[in-house]
């Protein structure tokens, strides 16, 4: 029963409308019988007294059939209360009542109507009631099949495609139209199969085999079918479906499509008498194409998904096997270095040139191949999560970025550029994890001295427009193209390639960059321009 909507507005019965005038009986009467909406008349003890063709249509009986009878026989049992209550209220002083009425047909059907309802005085002086009904079975319907659509669509947020997922899909139909045996039926075509994840029946059994022949013959017709029990009769003698331990009386199927592919079907069958019409099969195409919706963007993220667990896997995969390579060599380099530092010191004084240069190339080679190790592992640490992060309030002039531009003006003057901190001098103090911080500061800075063969770069502290704490880099250097900057984290992800490219690295320190922002709050900017230049912004949220 839907709710009601009352005019509690009480008039005394000297207010009731007078009899009528026999002057205006037959104009009335026209009036009533002429109505597009069905109208009766009921006395106080609920006997309908009179109505028109159309109420007696409505409910799909003759107006003989109807007069004489108490109200109660055209009520759904759940309705009767309500009614009941509604029609004392139309005696007991409420001038006008508007209700929304579930009832029932003469077939055993149920829809809704609207009422209006008022009282009047007979010639005798009885009360009497008159209504007037309008069919909004369809408004409603319309409503629900909205409401079931958008919940069918949300399950996108909500479930995988499981049996929860495909149980919610059987109570929401359930909402629109009378249904005890219910199944899906999925297209495997790898397997070449039919896959049934989701089945309801009356019986203790259901045979498999019965849905699957339904299902395809749905596909070999490539169109939903609605079927009878004459109609389940011929297809069995024509082979179409097999022949059932239990016939059906009816058969409710249609194709789930995704870009008009049939991947699979939803298949409903009445055992009990109960039929099923155009109208309910207009309905289930509307599901099934909301369900078909769904199933694509839910195989679209699976398949995204499955796509970046391998991504991720790989990475973690080629980043552990590095790190366990690195170990291997840092024992090895670290006595190659050591020895090669040891000879050098012995023999200060007697070196030729030639050897001089030799044992600075094992230096600068060592180095190298120390800081990739240390990358290598930082990396490891930081994707397998064994990196302990430690919060302290730091000053992040003093105690970062001047000894960051310090420790690196060395590297910058060597290859003629200018190293400089712009700092108005206020205090810029964070709490974050300091060594992470400097270190994301030493790959930013050495970046950008790596990639900057004449000019400048510049540290850049201040307050941004929103007051969060901002640091630039900006340098002079060879620039980034638009292409490659969405690429610029990824790790082992270089501009350029091969043997042959102009700078050294394995494409990691930028990876790190981002991971260690992301321990502190921070996110990365870049702008960049070829062969002009490049700022990175580092922007801690506050």
């Amino acid at each position: 029963m839907l709710e009601n909507k009352t005019n509690s507005n009480s008039i005394k019965d000297t207010e009731v409308a007078e009899p009528l005038n026999e002057n205006y009986s037959d104009l009335f009467k026209t009036i009533f019988d002429d109505s597009e909406s069905g109208i009766c008349i009921v006395d106080f003890n609920g006997n309908l007294v009179e109505l028109n063709n159309n109420y007696a249509e409505l409910f799909g009986y003759s107006r003989s059939e109807l007069i004489g009878k108490h109200y109660s026989v055209l009520l759904t049992d759940d309705s009767k209360p309500v009614v009941d209550k509604n029609h004392k209220s139309v005696f007991n002083g409420t001038s006008v009542l508007k209700a929304e009425e579930k009832v029932k047909h003469k077939n055993g059907t149920f829809f809704y109507i609207q009422t209006t309802n008022f009282r009047v005085n007979d010639e005798q002086g009885n009360k009497l009631r008159i209504t007037t009904a309008v069919d909004i079975s369809s408004r409603l319907r319309n409503e629900l099949v909205q409401s079931v659509l958008l919940r069918i669509s949300n399950l996108v947020n909500e479930s995988t495609l499981n049996k929860e997922f495909y149980s919610s899909i059987y109570k929401y139909i359930c909402q629109l139209m009378p249904v005890k045996n219910f199944a899906i039926c999925l297209g495997n075509s790898k397997a070449n199969n039919v896959e049934i994840p989701f089945m309801l029946s009356e019986f203790n059994y259901e045979r498999k085999e019965y849905l699957i022949e339904e299902h395809n013959y749905i596909e070999r017709n490539n169109k939903s079918i609605l079927l009878d029990e004459y109609n389940i009769e011929y297809l069995v003698e024509n082979d179409e479906l097999l022949k059932y331990a239990e016939f059906p009386k009816a058969i409710l199927g249609v194709p789930l499509k995704i870009k008009e592919e049939m991947i699979g079907s939803i298949l409903i069958r009445s055992f009990n008498g109960t039929r099923y019409t155009n109208e309910h099969k207009e309905i289930l195409e509307l599901v099934a194409a909301q369900v078909s919706r769904v199933i694509e963007r839910k195989r679209y993220e699976d398949k995204l998904l499955k796509a970046r667990n391998v991504a991720e896997e790989s990475v973690r995969l080629k980043s552990e096997f590095l790190a366990q390579v690195s170990h291997e060599i840092r024992t090895p380099l670290n006595s190659i270095l050591s020895f090669s530092s040891l000879i050098r010191n012995e023999l200060a004084g007697t070196l030729s040139e030639e050897l001089e240069e030799t044992f600075e190339y094992i230096e600068r080679g060592g180095n190298r191949l120390t800081r990739t190790i240390d990358l290598i592992l930082n990396v490891s640490k930081m994707q397998n999560q064994q990196y302990k992060i430690e919060l302290h309030e730091v000053d992040l002039v003093d105690e970062v970025l001047r000894p960051v531009i310090k420790e690196l003006k060395t590297k910058a003057c060597e290859k003629g550029i200018k190293l400089d901190l712009d700092c108005d001098n206020k205090s810029f103090r964070l709490v974050c994890d300091q060594y992470s911080l400097n270190q994301l500061f030493v790959n930013l800075v050495e970046n950008a001295i790596k990639y900057t063969n004449e000019g400048s770069i510049t540290v850049k502290i201040f307050k941004n427009d929103i007051g969060n704490v901002q640091v630039d880099i900006v340098d002079t250097g060879i620039g980034i193209s638009e292409e490659y900057i969405p690429k610029l984290f990824e790790p082992f992800s270089q501009e350029e390639q091969g043997y042959t490219r102009t700078h050294e690295g394995i494409g990691l320190g930028l990876s790190l960059v981002k991971s260690y922002a992301e321990l502190n709050n921070a996110e990365i900017n870049v702008k960049s321009e070829k062969n002009i230049g490049s700022t990175f912004s580092v922007i801690f949220n506050s």
